[in-house]
């Protein structure tokens, strides 16, 4: 789907289900590095196939000496400038065109993604309920610039120990700082199976549903 920017591509996951009498939560899928937009399609049924709408950017950048199609993400200020452009035009032509609950938008991602993930929600609280992030690493640029409107902000962190070389020492770092300007985190470490969705899906799904949607979702 177009989101109405040249350089904007993304993918669009429904519950084959779809009622569009009911307003769906929508997750922000960013794909790990290697991936592109389509890795939405993979994961949110795994983590519900009836109980959001997903929508996946693409990473702007390629793979350097990888295969055609995989897309790597730039951490530059100037690229979060054009990322959340793409993001809000994308939000709103989606919202133009399904049923998505405005108060019930999660940010979320995996490794590269999960780090573009959480910038987008420290540059952007208003933006989003929640966010739900694996294996994601701080950035220097990371700034909590908005302190007030992350209290009571849920945030699943979930670390996979060994992939990637990520410290327990460092995650707990950069939660202690999370915690402090008043997210309500939720800090799991684990020996996830490779990053294999079907190791995610209860977990994810489960805490949103406790911390977003209360008892509205279909189980």
């Amino acid at each position: 789907m177009d989101c109405g920017l040249p350089a904007a591509h993304c993918a669009i996951y429904a519950p084959p289900s779809y009622e569009a009498g009911y307003a769906y939560p929508l997750v922000v899928w960013f794909h790990d590095q290697g991936g592109d937009e389509r890795d939405v399609l993979n994961w949110l049924p795994h983590i519900s196939d009836q109980n959001y709408l997903g929508m996946g950017l693409r990473a702007p950048l390629p793979v350097t000496n990888g295969l055609p199609g995989q897309r790597r993400w730039s951490t530059s200020e100037r690229f979060f400038d054009l990322l959340e452009e793409e993001l809000a035009t994308g939000i709103c032509d989606l919202s133009e065109r399904m049923n998505v609950h405005p108060q019930r938008i999660v940010v979320a991602g995996v490794g590269q993604g999960a780090t573009v993930a959480l910038r987008i929600l420290l540059r952007r609280p208003e933006w989003f309920a929640a966010g739900v992030c694996l294996n994601a690493d701080w950035l220097p640029a990371n700034r909590l610039e908005w302190w007030g409107q992350y209290v009571s902000k849920p945030l699943w962190l979930g670390h996979a120990q060994d992939w990637r070389l990520l410290t327990s020492r460092s995650a707990i770092q950069s939660t202690k700082l999370l915690m402090s300007a008043g997210f309500d985190v939720t800090l799991r470490f684990d020996d996830f199976d490779e990053l294999q969705p079907v190791a995610l899906a209860r977990e994810v799904n489960h805490w949103l549903m406790h911390r977003l949607c209360g008892d509205t979702l279909i189980a």
